[in-house]
């Protein structure tokens, strides 16, 4: 259903602590610690973030 509403350029807020779901469905992704947004951006641009526990949580490794 989520896959439907993206192919119909609907916008949505997906909550989810899956990473490999976030990216199969989001354009943009906010990452969120203890209530606090961590960063925003494609999963090009997460990927890039220097921050090495924040760059771990977005290549689905343990931090």
């Amino acid at each position: 259903m989520i896959l439907r509403l993206k192919a119909k350029g609907v916008s949505a807020i997906f909550v989810t602590h899956d990473m490999p779901s976030a990216f199969a469905v989001c354009d943009r992704i906010a990452l969120l610690f203890e209530g606090k947004i961590q960063a925003v951006g494609t999963r090009e641009q997460l990927e890039q973030q220097p921050d090495s526990k924040l760059n771990r949580f977005v290549r689905g490794l343990e931090v």
